[in-house]
């Protein structure tokens, strides 16, 4: 861990710059050097940020990168939250990514699944009747008044996708409150408790909208939402859980980084997450060692094999075992 404390929160955004571009390089909606201010700009305002584990920072801003969405605080979309979080003994403090609601909704729209989305409230005394699935459900209620202070009794979600159809979807407030005990962010939802409802509204209804070759923007947002908020079940199969820890404590830093390019992001988030309790910390800090090390060792073997020099090339492959070595050609194809 002193490798680790040393590195200042500044060092860990600077460091990961080619990561950062060659994930936003498959949708090409952030940019490295505008981010990477932001970034620092968050960091400067920010005490807490200042103290985060190094790690976690790193994680926190390739995950801008994978999810598109800027930091800007102008656009409100996402923000780096530093959270207090148990390392062995200690308490530390984690960078996260919080995507906020209206963040959602643009990865939403921008997918081209659907042309809008919009969640809503329903309280006691309003007039709200379920017209099936594909219909437009029926709401009315008086804006004027007292309202606000009625109890919310259910929240909804309506979207229509580029065919002009509607999908709708509902939970009453029982699910919300079973979502909200679940959750690690409680002060953000005793503070913002509707925003935060319709938010897993939208996080449940997006499994029904159409897929695009953007879509899996939507899905890494909610992989990192789940990942830090904790208000959705895991997102991988014990047999992957199993893979993950075997490569993790027993492959090398090639295996571990071949394993995890091939699962989901969804999936990726959730293993990553998915260390016991009090021990989180402890195996996100071997992850990202051990597969920064595999990367590492990767980049420089292919950078051999891609080097015109016969003896190089030869030389890429010494030491692999057969499933290192599968790894490394892939990458080079």
């Amino acid at each position: 861990m002193n490798q680790q404390t040393q590195m200042t929160a500044y060092d860990a955004i600077n460091s990961i710059k080619s990561s950062f571009e060659d994930l936003a390089s498959t949708h090409k909606q952030v940019v490295w050097k505008e981010e990477c201010e932001f970034a620092h700009q968050a960091v400067g305002k920010n005490l807490n940020l200042q103290k985060c584990y190094p790690d976690s920072v790193m994680v926190a801003i390739k995950n801008v990168a994978s999810v598109g969405l800027t930091l800007n605080p102008a656009h409100g979309f996402a923000y780096l939250i530093p959270e207090s979080k148990k390392f062995g003994d200690n308490w530390v403090q984690e960078c996260q990514l919080r995507i906020s609601f209206q963040g959602l909704m643009k990865l939403a729209t921008d997918s081209g699944a659907i042309k809008w989305v919009k969640a809503e409230i329903v309280r006691e005394d309003d007039q709200f009747a379920y017209n099936g699935v594909n219909k437009e459900p029926t709401h009315t209620f008086n804006p004027f008044g007292d309202r606000a202070k009625k109890r919310p009794i259910g929240v909804y979600s309506v979207a229509k996708t580029s065919d002009d159809d509607y999908l709708v979807d509902f939970m009453d407030w029982d699910e919300v409150t079973k979502i909200r005990m679940k959750a690690k962010t409680k002060n953000v939802w005793d503070t913002w408790t509707e925003e935060m409802a319709k938010k897993a509204m939208i996080k449940r209804a997006y499994k029904q909208w159409p897929k695009t070759d953007k879509t899996s923007q939507l899905a890494t947002a909610v992989a990192v939402m789940n990942q830090h908020e904790g208000n959705e079940e895991f997102g991988h199969t014990a047999e992957q859980l199993e893979k993950y820890l075997k490569y993790l404590n027993e492959g090398t830093p090639i295996e571990f980084s071949g394993f995890l390019d091939s699962v989901d992001e969804e999936v990726l988030m959730s293993l990553y997450a998915s260390g016991e309790k009090g021990k989180k910390m402890e195996q996100k800090k071997r992850h990202g060692e051990k597969e920064h090390a595999g990367k590492k060792d990767i980049v420089c073997r292919v950078a051999m094999l891609n080097s015109g020099d016969e003896e190089q090339a030869e030389d890429a492959y010494e030491g692999l075992n057969e499933i290192e070595a599968r790894i490394v050609k892939k990458a080079v194809g």
